[in-house]
């Protein structure tokens, strides 16, 4: 955590914003991943909906 975001309430918000958005993401990531092994073959799996 950036050392603003300590002393600042708009920059701890922007660096939780920013923390959020990269979470998402990289689950959006995931899913895509897990349905392309889905697709390719891979067995008993379960992907999240996208």
């Amino acid at each position: 955590m950036p050392d603003e975001a300590l002393i600042s309430e708009k920059a701890a918000n922007d660096y939780s914003a920013a923390v959020l958005s990269w979470g998402r993401g990289l689950q959006a990531q995931v899913g895509r991943l897990c349905r392309w092994a889905v697709a390719n073959g891979m067995q008993d799996v379960s992907c999240a909906p996208p």
